[in-house]
């Protein structure tokens, strides 16, 4: 049976695939993490392919047919210029989706981190000062209303955000550009 419905979402990650096709991975209102294959996206003509931009919060379709999703029409809506004009946001940014592609189960609706997400994207976007202590405050928030994190934990002396956040994605993170 064929699906196809509307969303809106941020590109989390690009992952190219043979000729003119990329699997998009999404972080959406509706349907959490989704992913989803583009065709023609590589193509030079493409009128899809600025929309999608890691990072970037876009409007889109899919149609989802036996288990596969392929992406549709696209809209951009936000692209945050102001983080992909400074080396240290754009770590940060890239940092944020790492995390958050990791932890996101496929297609479940994650309303908390999503809006946890969006005020990360404004904060980083709009905030001059934007720093280390900041990135681990949203990153305490994703643990918290992710289920990773228990309020009793957080509030032990010996709690280090980045240890934990990097013990639950399996992965060491690097801030090398932050002072």
């Amino acid at each position: 049976m064929a699906r196809y419905a509307k969303d809106r979402g941020f590109v989390i990650k690009k992952t190219p695939l043979m000729g003119d096709n990329v699997l998009i991975t999404l972080f959406s209102m509706d349907r959490g993490k989704h992913i989803a294959k583009a065709y023609g996206l590589k193509k030079i003509k493409s009128r899809r392919a600025s929309h999608v931009e890691t990072g970037n919060l876009i409007n889109f379709s899919s149609y989802e047919k036996s288990g596969y999703a392929t992406l549709g029409q696209t809209e951009l809506i936000y692209g945050y210029s102001k983080v992909r004009r400074s080396e240290i946001k754009l770590q940060l940014l890239f940092v944020y989706l790492f995390v958050l592609n990791k932890i996101l189960p496929e297609n479940q609706p994650e309303p908390a981190l999503f809006s946890i997400t969006t005020d990360f994207f404004k904060s980083l976007n709009n905030k001059s000062d934007f720093g280390m202590n900041d990135m681990l405050g949203f990153f305490r928030d994703l643990m918290l209303a992710g289920g990773f994190l228990s309020q009793e934990k957080l509030v032990s002396r010996s709690f280090d955000t980045l240890a934990y956040v990097e013990e639950v994605v399996g992965s060491k993170i690097d801030f090398r550009y932050l002072s």
